[in-house]
C-alpha cells in the first residue's frame, strides 16, 4: 500500500501545475473529499486534512492499464495483469556466506504488483547495496591462491543475469596473463586450470555471478584484441596489460557486477548499431 501510494503521488505531481489545479479542483467537488473532510475534522490538523483529503482521493481512485484494460489496483478479479498482487524475493541488508569464498544477501518475501516491482526492487537494492559498502572493509574473499591471501570481499548478487555458471577473471601474474571464462565450481576449475596449462600461481581477481556464456562470449569479443595468440591457449587467454587492469578495477568498483556488465553490452550494442 505505502508503495502504491508513493506511485500515485510521484506520478500526480510529476503532471504540469495546470494539469494539477484542475484534478484538485475537481476532486473538492466529489463526495468522497467532503466525507472525508467531516469524519477526520476532529482528528486531523485543518492545515493538514486538506492535502490528506487529495491523496487519499488519488490513492483511492487510482487506475492503472493493464491488459484486461483500467482498473483500480484493489481490484484483484483478474490475475496476470500488471496490478495483480504477487509475492517477490528481494534482498535484505544481512549477508552470508556463499560459493566460492564470496558473500550473498538474505531475501525478503515481499507482495508487489508488477507495476510497483521496479520501484521497490531499487528501494530494496539501495538499502542492500549501502549495507554492503559499510560491511564490505571488515570482510574478505580468498583468492584462491596458494599462498592463502584474501582479496576484497566478492558479492554474489546477480539482479540481470540468471545462468547457474560464473564468469572468472584468473590471473597468471608471472605470464601476464588473465584467463576469463565460465564455471559453476571455481574452486575445482581453478586446479583445472593450473594443471592443464602447467602455470604458475593463479588468482582469481575477479568474479561476475550468473553471467554465463553470453557474458562470456561478449569479453572474449570485447578483449580480441588483447587476446593470446599462442599455441595451446584457446581463445580465453588475454594480455593482463593496462587496459584490462583498469577494466578488472572499474568492475570491482562495483557492488552489482551485472549491472556493470550488463550496461557495457548496451553501450556496445548501441555503438554497433
Amino acid at each position: 500500500m505505502n508503495a502504491l501510494k508513493k506511485y500515485v503521488l510521484q506520478r500526480f505531481n510529476a503532471m504540469s501545475k495546470p494539469e494539477r489545479i484542475y484534478i484538485i479542483c475537481k476532486i473538492t467537488e466529489t463526495d468522497f473529499y467532503k466525507d472525508y473532510c467531516l469524519k477526520n475534522r476532529n482528528r486531523v490538523v485543518h492545515f493538514y486534512l486538506y492535502n490528506n483529503a487529495i491523496n487519499a482521493y488519488l490513492v483511492r481512485y487510482f487506475e492503472g492499464g493493464t491488459i484486461h484494460g483500467r482498473r483500480s489496483p484493489f481490484d484483484q478479479t483478474h490475475e496476470n495483469d500488471r496490478l495483480s498482487l504477487i509475492t517477490y524475493q528481494l534482498p535484505s541488508t544481512v549477508f552470508i556466506h556463499s560459493k566460492d569464498s564470496s558473500f550473498e544477501p538474505l531475501f525478503h518475501k515481499v507482495k508487489t504488483t508488477e507495476l510497483v516491482r521496479p520501484f521497490k526492487v531499487k528501494q530494496y537494492e539501495s538499502a542492500m547495496i549501502k549495507a554492503w559498502l559499510k560491511a564490505q572493509p571488515f570482510l574478505a574473499s580468498s583468492s584462491m591462491d596458494p599462498q592463502g591471501s584474501y582479496s576484497l570481499a566478492r558479492l554474489n548478487y546477480s539482479n540481470v543475469f540468471s545462468s547457474k555458471q560464473d564468469v572468472y577473471f584468473i590471473l597468471d601474474e608471472e605470464n601476464s596473463m588473465v584467463k576469463i571464462g565460465i564455471t559453476s565450481d571455481l574452486k575445482n576449475r581453478l586446479k583445472a586450470i593450473k594443471a592443464q596449462y602447467r602455470t604458475g600461481d593463479l588468482e582469481v581477481v575477479s568474479v561476475v555471478h550468473a553471467g554465463g556464456v553470453e557474458v562470456e562470449r561478449f569479453l572474449h569479443h570485447y578483449f580480441s584484441d588483447l587476446q593470446v595468440k599462442q599455441a595451446g591457449k584457446g581463445n580465453e587467454w588475454f594480455h593482463y596489460c593496462e587496459v584490462l587492469y583498469e577494466f578488472i578495477r572499474s568492475l570491482n568498483e562495483c557492488p552489482i557486477k551485472s549491472e556493470f556488465i550488463a550496461k557495457l553490452m548496451q553501450k556496445t550494442s548501441a555503438a554497433v548499431a
